[in-house]
């Protein structure tokens, strides 16, 4: 690795989580270096790797890790010269914390990406339900799997898909077929098979289970979500819910509840055109989240932080 006085001398060094052992190396080489350390939290980190229901007041061997590993992170944000996250509400907490001169910069997407996706036809009698992205513990997509059988139990016309790849799939697949195979697991697809999902989808998935670091996370899914112009079923809380609800992409219901998925899936049958194509959600991702726009607020961040000129 090239450093200073080797013909690379940079002002500043940025380290992202997670991948947390890059904070504690990211401050060793801006030490080094004498120059500012940026530290850019990805993910509502060190809170989810220490969270989990039931830990606090935890006596445990992991549960002395997670908290062991909390500190030392939250340690490393507030020895940064310069802290990024990808929310306002993560934002309010580590500020909170007493760790200062903390920015937002949101993840982002390419609106044009989407654009040859077509619009939402109503051409078929059943609601079309797709979930595309990781599949994993985080997600909680084993109650879209049971909200699913209790849609067809109780008659209504849902097709869902899960497309995607993750450590829960196998979990997800057994309690499908223990409940008859309500959903179309695909499992993993090629990058050319992506848009013909979107195309086919009435209304896209976003979930997220029901634990408290979520609530300042905003997936970045959900941006891909909105460039696509289809409505947007959130199975989520906090700032990625009230994000839905400002744009006008789509509905919200609280994570953890098969009834009221059912009850939002049943809402959608009865008006069909609460499940057309929207425009908003892709005004929104255009103000705010497109990379050109990211970009220029990401360098004012960089150039605020880097080291006076010498």
């Amino acid at each position: 690795m090239r450093l200073a006085g080797e013909g690379f001398e940079p002002d500043v060094v940025i380290a992202t989580a997670p991948g947390l052992p890059t904070l504690a190396a990211g401050r060793t080489i801006a030490r080094r270096l004498g120059v500012p350390l940026v530290a850019e939290m990805r993910d509502a980190w060190p809170d989810l790797v220490s969270h989990t229901p039931g830990l606090a007041g935890g006596r445990g061997l992991v549960a002395r890790v997670k908290q062991s590993v909390h500190e030392a992170v939250t340690g490393l944000q507030r020895g940064a010269a310069t802290v990024v996250t990808t929310t306002e509400s993560f934002a309010r907490v580590l500020r909170e914390r007493g760790i200062g001169n903390v920015h937002v910069i949101r993840n982002g997407t390419v609106l044009e990406r989407y654009a040859s996706i077509p619009a939402t036809v109503h051409d078929h009698q059943e609601l079309r339900v797709l979930y595309m992205g990781t599949v994993g513990r985080s997600q909680g997509l084993e109650y879209l799997v049971r909200a699913t059988a209790t849609a067809r139990d109780r008659g209504l016309p849902v097709a869902t898909r899960i497309v995607g790849y993750g450590a829960d799939l196998r979990n997800l697949r057994e309690l499908n077929a223990s409940l008859g195979g309500p959903v179309d697991i695909r499992g993993k697809v090629g990058p050319d098979e992506v848009f013909g999902h979107y195309a086919w989808a009435d209304t896209t998935v976003v979930s997220l289970r029901a634990w408290e670091p979520f609530e300042w996370t905003v997936p970045s899914k959900l941006y891909e979500l909105m460039a696509t112009g289809k409505h947007v079923s959130a199975i989520v809380a906090g700032e990625a819910a009230d994000l839905v609800l400002e744009s006008e992409c789509g509905d919200v219901v609280a994570p953890g509840s098969v009834e009221a998925i059912v009850a939002l899936w049943e809402g959608l049958l009865g008006d069909r055109e609460r499940v057309s194509s929207r425009e908003e959600g892709r005004a929104w991702v255009a103000r705010n989240v497109d990379y050109e726009i990211l970009a220029e607020r990401y360098s004012e961040v960089l150039e605020a932080a880097a080291r006076p000129v010498r």
